[in-house]
């Protein structure tokens, strides 16, 4: 049984508009595309999930409507009373990310579900990579 696939197509990049038409702030679409691609590289060992196109219902279950609406326009170019924000977790160390996948594993192997993870993105590329695939090993090699 397979432990560990990936998900790394450039698809995952893609965007409603071409890139140079978009004003990125900070460390965003490039840095991700960066990642993803350094990623790709370093663990092409393991075997990689197909693309799949999914229906817009699909994020409907996922995603509050006035979420989805807010994307719509601003892919569109219209204004938005608020631009969403995407909650994240700073300061965390190599180590405590891979005590909460380890947890998170645990937890999973309990219940007998799988775990779909993504691994944020980080600052300095060569840190993020390191400990994406830190995060990585800790899923291939779990008991």
């Amino acid at each position: 049984m397979t432990k560990l696939v990936t998900y790394l197509h450039p698809h995952t990049c893609l965007t409603s508009k071409s890139p140079n038409l978009i004003s990125f702030v900070g460390h965003s679409y490039r840095h991700f595309s960066q990642i993803r691609e350094e990623l790709e590289k370093n663990l092409a060992d393991y075997p990689s999930l197909p693309v799949r196109k999914v229906d817009y219902s699909e994020f409907e279950r996922v995603h509050s409507p006035d979420y989805l609406k807010t994307l719509e326009r601003m892919a569109l170019n219209q204004p938005v009373d608020e631009k969403p924000r995407l909650r994240g977790v700073t300061n965390w160390t190599n180590l405590e990310f891979r005590l909460l996948t380890e947890y998170v594993l645990e937890f999973a192997h309990r219940v007998s579900c799988p775990v779909l993870s993504t691994h944020g993105g980080g600052y300095k590329l060569a840190v993020t990579v390191s400990a994406a695939i830190t995060h990585v090993d800790v899923l291939a090699t779990y008991k």
